[in-house]
């Protein structure tokens, strides 16, 4: 039941382990955490861009054995100052040992930097929650190189393993989750492509490897899914999390051709990820 914090890691939760000293917040945090009536702010990504409105799930979670009832605040706290910049209230109703979701919208300021977004429960009975989540509000030229132009988009692939050796259709390359991958069949040479649905202006590509990696492929492009050119291409190719640069292109689709294996298993990613340059 622990956490990690900035400069320590999971587990570490002391400052000054021989007089049993504890990061400040851990007590704070944990209590939060397993509350018996307690709230999360769901899918909450690390930045956001200027000036846009961003829609939240807010999660309250009941182990009690009677139905709660009360408000949720959902506030952007600026990390500088302390000021409260944006703020949304709900009404929320779980049952008895259940779960339910509430839709909430908060506004992100014009003015970059950093934030904290705090979902505040407070129940009718006496009960208080509190979830945090760090957000990096960034100006739109930083936000437009931060954005994925994948995630999402259709998948086709010349392969996908959904059988007794795993679940790994082609989706799973640009769901988003580091949990889920695609596989291809364990033979050369194999390919997955992604429709980003229009042409966008294409420069860098992260490539997220699972065990089984590519060691010998080439990156490639294309403006109709047919004529493809190459923009990226290696023999050595180690695996791992893969940081890909390479001259800008127009391109709608883009595409990995595997030509040789790492190992003796298919190519497997967890994600590919696409930007502008």
């Amino acid at each position: 039941l622990t956490y990690s914090r900035p400069g320590g890691v999971t587990s570490d939760n002391f400052l000054d382990l021989p007089n049993l000293r504890l990061e400040p917040h851990f007590l704070d945090y944990l209590s939060n955490a397993f509350a018996p009536l307690g709230v999360m702010i769901d899918d909450c990504r690390a930045w956001e861009p200027a000036d846009t409105e961003r829609h939240y799930q807010v999660i309250v979670t009941n182990d009690l054995e009677a139905a709660k009832e009360g408000t949720l605040l959902l506030r952007l706290v600026s990390r500088d100052d302390g000021q409260v910049v944006g703020q949304a209230q709900a009404r929320f109703r779980v049952e008895a040992l259940g779960q339910t979701s509430v839709s909430m919208s908060v506004r992100f300021p014009s003015r970059p930097g950093p934030y904290v977004l705090r979902a505040e429960l407070q129940s009718r009975s006496g009960e208080q929650a509190v979830s945090r989540r760090k957000v990096q509000v960034l100006a739109p030229e930083d936000a437009r190189r931060r954005h994925n132009l994948a995630q999402g988009k259709p998948v086709v692939a010349s392969s996908e393993v959904t059988d007794a050796r795993g679940n790994c259709p082609a989706r799973f390359v640009n769901d988003g989750k580091r949990s889920t991958r695609w596989s291809s069949e364990f033979s050369d040479p194999q390919w997955i492509q992604i429709d980003l649905g229009e042409e966008h202006t294409i420069g860098r590509m992260v490539l997220v490897w699972e065990t089984a990696y590519g060691q010998a492929y080439r990156i490639e492009a294309s403006s109709e899914g047919e004529n493809w050119r190459p923009v990226y291409e290696t023999e050595t190719g180690r695996g791992g999390t893969e940081r890909i640069t390479f001259e800008p292109t127009q391109a709608r689709y883009m595409r990995l051709y595997g030509q040789r294996r790492g190992t003796q298993w298919g190519y497997s990613l967890w994600e590919i990820e696409v930007f502008e340059p």
